[in-house]
């Protein structure tokens, strides 16, 4: 998978609904994509 694939994962575990996430479609999305590369170092 690819590190946007595990994020998804992630997000959907914990609740997240699939809309807007994938594909990033929000700015929201893409903003927490780029918080959680930071804190994974991916």
């Amino acid at each position: 998978m690819t590190a946007f694939e595990d994020f998804v994962t992630e997000e959907v575990r914990k609740g997240r609904s699939i809309i807007g996430l994938y594909p990033p479609t929000t700015e929201k999305a893409r903003e927490d994509f780029a918080v959680w590369r930071k804190e994974h170092g991916r």
